[in-house]
């Protein structure tokens, strides 16, 4: 197995041509451990893959805490490695697929080398045991004199650098992949990075956990006498909820898994066909929805201990609740027909709001963006992520929020503080740790997979 999954080495760049015509300048900013580097890359302005041709200039300055030192193109030099198609632009950011490079046996180094100068820079990408484990190491080499070195571990999508004006990027982002399943959908998180979800290969489901610290992935055993068992919550000492269908696909009843592995099957005494719970806190009470006879969903709260249930936002005609944290503040998302809009003055075309329920019962809608809104996770420090539709663009993107006391709210989100997956068709964040850490679902061209995004 390759000792240095990826390798980029600066100690120059290539000459940059006089005939050059002005591209695009990304701002370089990342922090490396203890160390930084920032500066400038600019390319000729292609979209998508890049390959050196493409690279015209660059300057940086790079501290690793001790030394400080200064490369530019200027000094000369040249470009190396066949790596470089995992280097991608958008019109605002420069990322580099760090999992993807891994994942291709045939990729090398990138290297940038400089002809005149002895000082150099590297970002090192390693094996550390894992295709999970890429190291990346920022550093200085003084000549012969001696090296400098700082290190931290990178994973996913990394974006290197931003364009000038563009709010900064906030988050780096993994993939996850259930082993052979073509799609892969993720619901929740708990605060020890226990990821849960379900792999498709239709029309099966294989529910999961996965150690997002390990990179390992658990199988939870289907429970018997069901069709399909899906896992959709989990909280810190592992008890899991989802749903389960019986043999005649005819009814899907919800499930409290505890941590021994032990199922309780649930229904809603006013379901019809379906009771879907979503999510589960540190105190056991569970969230989901129901349908009802006009199969319109209705979002609940149950307590397993007194076997009651409290049904939410019964003027909705939509109603899906999925997010509960410690504190037992739920969140979710609710349609509403124009004569019970209950923020008729905020004017969303599509009168779908995400909401938070506090303890008492009082619900805070609220809108991202001044479109389609839902939430899906919330936090103990009241941190709420979901997703809008971007009337831009036309494609669903992930939000995290923090409201006030107001029971109405139009949020703006705007640059580095959207969530979306690079080369997502639509980005869908379902769940937040209280160290931020935000889990969901991503769709490409053809598939789904789920993602952890990690503050930056």
């Amino acid at each position: 197995m390759k000792n240095n999954v990826l390798r980029l080495a600066a100690v120059g760049f290539l000459i940059w041509s006089l005939g050059a015509q002005a591209g695009t300048v990304y701002q370089v900013n990342r922090t490396v451990g203890s160390g930084m580097i920032s500066g400038t890359i600019e390319t000729d302005g292609k979209i998508g893959p890049l390959s050196p041709s493409n690279i015209q200039s660059w300057s940086f300055e790079a501290n690793d805490g001790t030394d400080i030192i200064s490369i530019s193109s200027t000094s000369g030099g040249f470009l190396q490695g066949n790596a470089w198609n995992y280097l991608s632009a958008t019109s605002s950011q420069l990322s580099f697929d760090f999992d993807g490079a891994f994942l291709n046996p045939s990729a090398e180094l990138i290297s940038f080398h400089g002809q005149d100068s002895p000082q150099t820079f590297s970002f090192d990408y390693n094996l550390l045991g894992s295709s999970l484990g890429k190291l990346e190491q920022l550093v200085h080499q003084f000549g012969t004199i001696g090296e400098h070195r700082t290190e931290s571990v990178r994973t996913g999508v990394v974006v290197i650098g931003t364009v000038d004006g563009a709010a900064p990027a906030s988050y780096d982002y993994q993939q996850i992949d259930y082993p052979g399943a073509p799609d892969t959908r993720v619901f929740g998180i708990n605060d020890g990075g226990d990821v849960v979800g379900f792999g498709v290969t239709d029309p099966d489901r294989f529910s999961f956990v996965y150690a997002s610290k390990k990179g390992t992935f658990t199988d939870v055993a289907p429970l018997a006498g069901y069709s399909g068992t899906v896992v959709l919550g989990i909280n810190d000492p592992g008890v899991m909820v989802g749903s389960v269908t019986n043999l005649d696909e005819t009814t899907r009843s919800g499930f409290i898994r505890d941590k021994e592995g032990n199922f309780t099957v649930f229904s809603h005494p006013d379901a019809v066909s379906f009771t879907n719970p979503r999510g589960v806190n540190n105190k056991g009470l569970v969230t989901g929805f129901r349908d009802d006879l006009n199969v319109i969903r209705v979002g609940f709260i149950y307590d397993p201990k007194s076997g009651t249930f409290t049904n939410l936002n019964p003027t909705s005609s939509n109603t899906i609740a999925q997010g509960i944290n410690s504190k037992g503040e739920v969140v979710g998302s609710s349609n509403f027909i124009v004569a019970n809009d209950p923020c008729a003055g905020l004017g969303n075309p599509f009168r779908r709001y995400g909401w938070i329920r506090a303890t008492d019962g009082t619900v805070t809608y609220f809108e991202v963006n001044g479109s389609h809104t839902s939430a899906r996770g919330i936090n103990d420090e009241g941190s709420i992520v979901g997703f809008f539709l971007d009337l831009d663009d036309g494609k669903f993107k992930g939000f995290k929020v923090e409201l006030d006391g107001s029971p109405c709210q139009s949020l703006t989100i705007a640059g580095g503080d959207v969530l979306e997956f690079l080369g997502a068709e639509a980005t869908f964040p379902g769940g937040i740790t209280n160290a931020g850490n935000i889990v969901g679902s991503y769709t490409d061209a053809s598939n789904t997979h789920g993602f952890i995004a990690t503050p930056q």
